[in-house]
């Protein structure tokens, strides 16, 4: 088990996206690196993380680690407090020496990394990057319509945390590795 996959996050755990970094690093026989970022402004740094931010990042390492042990996959989880989420996963895939860095896609939607800090990583890290798309989920469309739509209506700046811009489109198709394998079970 030489390779070692990193898989970041910073909101919105999504079990599948999950169980397929969990079965690519088992058919690559990698370590899989989940990491967890806790970006903080100037005034949280001095504060300390948000409690939701503390315990989404528990949740998405233990959701990972029960992903990893259905498929018998080694891990090595980790949570960082961070001003500068990008270049973090750029830093710690170095220093963890990653093979690669998996990032997740469902449409033209971010998984697992807003948009902002997934353009910024695709724009600036050097390590070899590993993208998956994700498969629209059947009867999903309303419910998400309606999450979005509510959303907006809580958090009307968010809207811009959910799709890439099409230039980016054409940067996803040109990276390292776009896994187009069936849904597995």
């Amino acid at each position: 088990m030489g390779s070692r996959f990193l898989l970041p996050f910073v909101e919105d755990i999504d079990l599948e996206a999950l169980n397929k970094a969990a079965r690519f690093a088992r058919k690559h026989r990698a370590v899989l690196t989940p990491l967890a970022l806790l970006p903080l402004s100037e005034q949280q740094w001095a504060e300390g993380p948000r409690l939701e931010l503390i315990e989404q990042a528990n949740d998405f390492l233990e959701a990972i680690r029960c992903q990893a042990a259905q498929v018998r996959v080694a891990i090595e989880p980790c949570a960082i407090e961070t001003r500068d989420a990008a270049r973090s996963i750029q830093i710690f895939a170095q220093e963890m020496m990653c093979d690669k860095i998996l990032l997740f896609i469902r449409e033209s939607r971010t998984v697992l990394l807003p948009r902002p800090i997934a353009q910024q990583v695709l724009d600036e890290v050097t390590s070899s990057l590993c993208l998956f798309r994700l498969e629209e989920r059947p009867g999903m469309k309303l419910v998400q319509k309606l999450m979005h739509w509510m959303s907006n209506l809580l958090y009307p700046e968010a809207e811009e945390h959910q799709t890439l811009p099409g230039t980016t489109e054409n940067r996803l198709r040109s990276l390292t590795h776009v896994d187009h394998a069936p849904h597995e079970q």
